[in-house]
């Protein structure tokens, strides 16, 4: 596969229209470095990592890697980079996924935007990172960000049992952390409704989320006041709905090829249950979950938050008064339990 990478401002063509827009000055940087994965380019920051050489020489560099969730961007972790990488021990590498964010937006048909798309660009990523810098793997998520990541994680733990590399710690894997995982790419799995109203859904979803209508369902959400008021509906804390973070997202729904990319997803297939993908997990999964999450609850539903903790006996499972982003609503607490998390794990290698 042919890689490249730079750094500095590399604002796709498209983007040139919104840089100067006044709505969005308050907006967080966008572009940082391009990885490019079959002609496609993946925005990608790293922060940290350059200093601890003693850790690093002593148990192998630490990476986090970050991924955000449906329709969101790099700019959504801005609260967690600057502490998970405070004593240049650990290095965070965040990502926008293939059709999000900075990262391209190409057309790639009915079913080309799926969860097994994204695990694998992100495979090759850490594959890169680590041809120039060989370390282990703390995999983060959020939303579907979550099923993407234990899918990721799964590939790595197979890379690792299988030896490959000379024994190598490349590809090697840690441990996992869940922000309000989504039961699915797209909310539900017509099998597991009731056929009256899996029939339903798939009525609602061939009209909603056709071309004609789902354009101007599109334009409808990606309206400041409807952006805000739809964030305000999953945070708790409804002062962490700032403009900043209305203009990170708001931005890239105005990238050319942003409509396509919200209409395959929404289309696509909902890709395997967080259950199938966390009991498959051997290594210490560290799940925090907004109680208060109006799409991903705790309590109730095939995917309960407070369930996960039944699949797995690693997971140690942390219910935290927020919403469905809680690594962005309550990042202090969030950044110290993921230090912590972090610390046990290297304590566990030694």
């Amino acid at each position: 596969l042919p890689y490249s990478e730079s750094s500095g401002d590399l604002t796709p063509p498209q983007l040139s229209s919104n840089k100067n827009n006044s709505s969005n000055s308050c907006a967080p940087r966008r572009v940082y470095n391009t990885f490019e994965w079959h002609g496609h380019r993946i925005n990608y920051r790293v922060e940290g990592g350059k200093e601890g050489e003693h850790q690093q020489k002593q148990h192998g560099a630490v990476s986090v890697l970050l991924i955000h969730g449906f329709g969101s961007n790099i700019a959504h972790w801005r609260n967690n980079v600057r502490e998970l990488t405070a004593n240049g021990a650990h290095r965070v590498v965040a990502v926008d996924l293939l059709g999000f964010g900075a990262s391209d937006k190409p057309d790639l048909g009915e079913g080309g935007y799926n969860l097994a798309l994204w695990r694998d660009i992100l495979l090759d990523l850490i594959q890169f990172i680590d041809e120039r810098s060989a370390s282990r793997w703390v995999i983060v998520g959020n939303s579907i960000g979550c099923l993407v990541g234990m899918m990721l994680a799964l590939e790595l733990q197979q890379q690792q049992q299988q030896k490959q590399q000379n024994h190598s710690r490349r590809g090697r894997l840690l441990g996992v952390v869940l922000f309000n995982c989504a039961p699915s790419m797209v909310g539900f799995r017509p099998e597991e409704l009731h056929p009256i109203f899996s029939t339903s859904w798939n009525i609602f979803r061939s009209i909603a989320f056709s071309d004609f209508v789902g354009s101007f369902l599109f334009n409808f959400i990606r309206t400041p006041l409807i952006l805000r008021l739809t964030l305000m509906l999953i945070y708790k804390n409804r002062a962490q709905v700032t403009h900043e973070l209305v203009a990170a997202l708001r931005e890239p729904a105005y990238d050319k090829g942003a409509l396509n990319t919200f209409l395959y997803t929404l289309r696509g297939a909902p890709g395997p249950s967080p259950r199938e993908l966390v009991a498959q997990l051997r290594v210490p999964v560290l799940v925090m979950w907004g109680m208060s999450d109006p799409w991903a609850s705790f309590r109730s539903g095939t995917y309960a938050g407070e369930r996960f903790a039944e699949w797995n006996a690693r997971v140690q499972l942390e219910p935290i008064d927020a919403g469905h982003c809680p690594m962005c609503e309550c990042s202090e607490l969030c950044n110290a339990r993921m230090l912590r998390f972090l610390h046990e794990l290297l304590a566990q290698q030694d």
